[in-house]
Order: structure tokens, then C-alpha cells, then sequence
């Protein structure tokens, strides 16, 4: 579930609501997933989805990140040790 609410917990009225939200789903063991969601009502105060329907009603956002991609484009030829 998504919450959609401010400060006060209530739902964002028109004026200040988002075109979108980002939500993270985190399961115990699991990489987290990140959906950007629609704000197709912004007097909704919550979005559900089943986590099996979550990619089919929203848009999931990749989080893996190509180091080796990343260090091509800036020109660093060697590993960065820890």
C-alpha cells in the first residue's frame, strides 16, 4: 500500500497533490522495487495492489546500476577500491 497524505494525514487535496507518486515495495531477503504510480484521483489517500499485479497496474523503475557503463561515460579507466 502506498500512502497519499500529508502532514496531517489526510488525502492531498487538488492543489497540492502530484501528477505521480514513487513507492518502494521491501520484502524481507528481497532487492526492493521501486513503481511509479498515476495520481489519477487526487483525493485518493491510498493505492493498493497485490504484489503480483504491481507491474501491471504501475510503472516499475529499474534500480540496478551499471558501474562498469557508469565509469565508461566518465573516463575512469581503473577499479575504486574500498
Amino acid at each position: 500500500m502506498l500512502y497519499a497524505r500529508n502532514g496531517q494525514g489526510k488525502a492531498y487535496g487538488v492543489d497540492n497533490a502530484s501528477d505521480y507518486y514513487i513507492g518502494v515495495l521491501v520484502d524481507d531477503g528481497e532487492t526492493p522495487r521501486i513503481f511509479l504510480i498515476e495520481n489519477s484521483n487526487p483525493s485518493q489517500a491510498e493505492y493498493w495492489s497485490k504484489t503480483y499485479e504491481a507491474t501491471e497496474k504501475w510503472t516499475e523503475l529499474p534500480i540496478g546500476l551499471d558501474r562498469a557503463s557508469l565509469r565508461e561515460k566518465i573516463g575512469i579507466t581503473t577499479e575504486v577500491s574500498a
